[in-house]
């Protein structure tokens, strides 16, 4: 039997790009935006991108929530 050997992991507080990916379509796309709005006010240095279908950044870019999309 293993006893209490724990791991501390750190998690760089202020990263400075965020990739989100968003591969759903249009419905699942709306329901993401208060996320990433979460995520602008909880980071609001990074750099924001959204990797997606067209439909999605053309849905998010004019929000001004991210800062560019990367379209597959």
């Amino acid at each position: 039997m293993v006893r209490g050997t724990r791991r501390t992991v750190q998690v760089d507080p202020s990263p400075r790009t965020i990739l989100i990916f968003t591969f759903g379509d249009l419905g699942d796309t709306v329901l993401t935006v208060p996320a990433i709005r979460a995520l602008r006010q909880r980071y609001p240095d990074a750099k924001l991108l959204l990797l997606g279908k067209r439909l999605a950044a053309d849905f998010v870019q004019p929000l001004g929530l991210v800062d560019g999309a990367i379209v597959v």
